[in-house]
């Protein structure tokens, strides 16, 4: 090992004489091999500009840094925290909490071989999630359901599957943003349509909405403040009059749910959120929502509506790209 007090360039000690130091050797217990070698190979070119700006150098210092550096790239790893901040579902924590009997359960499908495409009547190729989509449709009273992979995912995909090239309308008051800083105008650009926001920040009318469409307006989309509450002098059109003005005109509405929840949260809450069986039943063409947060599964972006629709939206290229996982089937 070279000398602990550095003097000169080549007192400084080799990547594989680190290596074998006790301390870095105790490292690579903790990380794969690979990893503890470039963070060797980055500590020591950053020793070697201290040592060039007339720092003090030694190798106890270089085996710091990387002791340093190694610990805090194992605390990226994810692992079980303790949820302290009061929110019970929170975005950066994991949101829903799984239990360990859920998992004890999906193990007896996951583990191993399963149908996730193969029908066992026929034996033939299936349908991915066949069984969860018509649970879901039954759950949520609708024609036909699909699932992919977040609610993020799902919006882009029914936007870029029914008004690629169009119009979305949408009340100035529901451009919301999401966790991680994504927003509704650029997931709307993203997903190949224009954006027409109509009505003010708090009063957006029936009127609002004639007055926007034209002959390429695709969607008329409706996206619930989930994460926020206005109050006061405001005013927002119900789903059931944007799908009275929807018919008139031949045009979808969508209605975002953002978390979703299917049973009555009065008196959980204290307030009442909108149901997905509401959503339905009021007429709303698609319905999209998370799979987890309030419905304690795991991420997924849960798909409801009309069959031709939903049928659209699955035949959709991207489709196959934001599907998903036989986990996500399985809980």
């Amino acid at each position: 090992m070279a000398k602990s007090k550095i003097t000169q360039l080549r007192d400084f000690p080799s990547v594989e004489e680190l290596l074998q130091n006790k301390k870095i050797t105790a490292l690579i217990r903790l990380l794969p091999r690979p990893i503890v070698a470039n963070i060797v190979k980055d500590s020591i070119a950053q020793a070697k500009l201290d040592f060039k700006q007339n720092k003090e150098v030694t190798t106890n210092s270089i085996i710091k840094r990387i002791s340093t550096v190694s610990n805090n790239v194992k605390r990226k790893e994810i692992t079980k925290v303790i949820n302290a901040t009061g929110i019970v579902v929170h975005t950066n924590l994991g949101r829903a909490p799984l239990s360990d009997e859920l998992f004890d359960e999906i193990r007896k499908t996951t583990v191993g071989f399963g149908n996730v495409e193969f029908d066992l009547l026929s034996g033939k190729r299936g349908k991915r999630g066949e069984a969860c989509e018509a649970y879901l449709s039954e759950l949520s009273q609708s024609e036909s359901a699909t699932v992919v992979n977040n609610c993020a995912a799902a919006l882009f995909l029914i936007i870029n599957s029914l008004s690629n090239k169009k119009q979305v309308i949408i009340s100035r008051s529901e451009l919301v943003q999401i966790g991680g800083g994504f927003r509704i105008p650029d997931i709307l650009k993203k997903a190949g349509a224009k954006l027409v926001e109509i009505g003010s920040t708090n009063i957006t009318t029936l009127q609002d909405y004639e007055d926007a469409i034209t002959d390429k307006t695709g969607i008329i989309l409706k996206v619930h403040q989930s994460n926020f509450v206005q109050k006061g002098f405001v005013e927002q059109v119900t789903l059931k009059e944007l799908v009275t003005l929807g018919k008139k005109h031949a045009i979808p509405v969508v209605n975002d749910l953002g978390s979703g929840v299917f049973v009555p949260t009065k008196k959980i809450l204290g307030y009442a959120e909108p149901t997905v069986q509401m959503s339905v039943r009021d007429g709303a063409d698609i319905t999209c929502f998370s799979g987890d947060k309030l419905l304690g599964g795991s991420q997924a972006g849960l798909i409801v509506g009309k069959n031709d629709l939903v049928t659209k939206i699955k035949k959709n290229p991207l489709f196959r790209a934001m599907r998903a996982d036989k986990i996500v089937f399985a809980i």
